[in-house]
């Protein structure tokens, strides 16, 4: 697995849009972190604070990802998560 940074010379280059009743725009981030270390740095805090982690924020990607399906089967359509 890989994930793109966000660098000028990527062989893709991300896009974030936002498409609203009003029109497009266009989001810039400022900055795009490596979702791996960011991962194991919150594992890490939560050991260190003794306070576990329940599993939520995968269980949201997870509907993210099937709501992507969803859209994919339906002829891109736009799913209410």
């Amino acid at each position: 697995m890989f994930q793109l940074s966000g660098a000028e010379n990527e062989p893709v280059q991300l896009r974030l849009e936002l498409e609203t009743d009003s029109g497009l725009s266009r989001i810039v981030p400022e900055s795009f972190p490596n979702i791996y270390q960011e991962q194991v740095a919150a594992h890490v805090r939560s050991i260190k604070e003794n306070s576990y982690t329940d599993g939520s924020d995968a269980i949201h990607n997870l509907e993210l990802l099937f709501a992507c399906f969803e859209s994919a089967d339906n002829g891109a359509g736009f799913i209410r998560i």
